[in-house]
């Protein structure tokens, strides 16, 4: 299975963000165990380099481009994300902010703990 990471949840992780972190690293934990292949967009931060070595990296094609721009989202860095994990086929995107994504309807949008809960997986946390 393979899940977007939105850069907020890295960054839940790195700065230990409450109450957002537990979550968070528990799927950076999956990445870890081979439960789910994560992938982010190539405008993560360079502050995420120590995690995106469990991370691959998507390509932005310009169709995802101009799909995001053409779009209702009214933040087009969260419209390229979207149109970005369209374009790589992923099954999941994982964010903080659903309401960010409330114009994606063709790829499954939760929070890091809507995607635990749903898809039932333990972690070491």
């Amino acid at each position: 299975m393979k899940v977007f990471f939105d850069s907020d949840v890295l960054i839940d992780v790195l700065t230990g963000r409450d109450p957002h972190y537990e979550a968070s690293a528990s799927l950076l934990d999956l990445v870890a165990e081979g439960k789910i292949k994560a992938v982010t967009s190539e405008q993560a931060s360079e502050a995420m380099a120590m995690i995106l070595r469990e991370i691959s990296i998507i390509p932005t094609k310009k169709n995802a481009l101009q799909s995001a721009f053409q779009s209702d989202f009214k933040d087009k860095e969260d419209a390229i994300q979207y149109f970005s994990a369209i374009d790589s086929r992923i099954d999941f995107l994982v964010t903080r902010n659903i309401a960010d994504y409330a114009y994606g309807t063709e790829i499954k949008i939760m929070t890091p703990s809507d995607f635990l809960d749903r898809n039932k997986v333990k972690t070491r946390r």
